[in-house]
């Protein structure tokens, strides 16, 4: 048996679910989301939205790239959920694609946010703790399981 995968509700994308997550019923999927998984003992969650550029949003990322893209989404959050200016939104690449990232805080449950593009659509992937105080290996470990989310979505 091959590993398992989830689908991303209204494209083409689809993905594999990572050693120690789950996909929750259908049901409890909120419309805001496209795709959501939890790692099995509730500490943590990936979840995936597409995000609607307007035209002139989507000209200027096409020109500037994802660093564009990750400042619009980091605008969009609640103020008091982002890590302060002196750490912004910054660009990796994996595997020939762009990527743009920044990362919150909300009440000391930590969380990195990812943006991309696929099939002409954008994309935020934000994985998040969902209990306080976890150290920073709980961190790492979460930012790899949502690497490898998305390279199972864009490989």
């Amino acid at each position: 048996m091959g590993p398992l995968t989830f689908a991303v509700r209204g494209s083409s994308l689809h993905g594999t679910i990572p050693a120690g997550w789950f996909v929750p019923a259908s049901d409890t999927l909120t419309p805001a989301l496209d795709a959501w998984l939890v790692r099995e003992d509730f500490s943590a969650s990936i979840s995936l939205r597409e995000i609607s550029p307007d035209a002139e949003s989507r000209r200027r990322i096409a020109k500037e790239g994802m660093i564009l893209l990750a400042s619009m989404s980091m605008a969009f959050r609640d103020a008091g959920t982002i890590i302060p200016p002196s750490a912004p939104p910054s660009v990796f690449r994996m595997h020939e694609r762009e990527f743009g990232r920044y990362e919150t805080d909300n009440s000391g449950c930590l969380g990195a946010v990812v943006v991309f593009t696929h099939g002409g659509k954008y994309y935020e992937c934000e994985a998040r703790q969902h209990k306080q105080g976890l150290g920073e290996e709980d961190m790492a470990q979460l930012r790899r399981a949502q690497l490898a989310v998305l390279f199972s979505l864009v490989e």
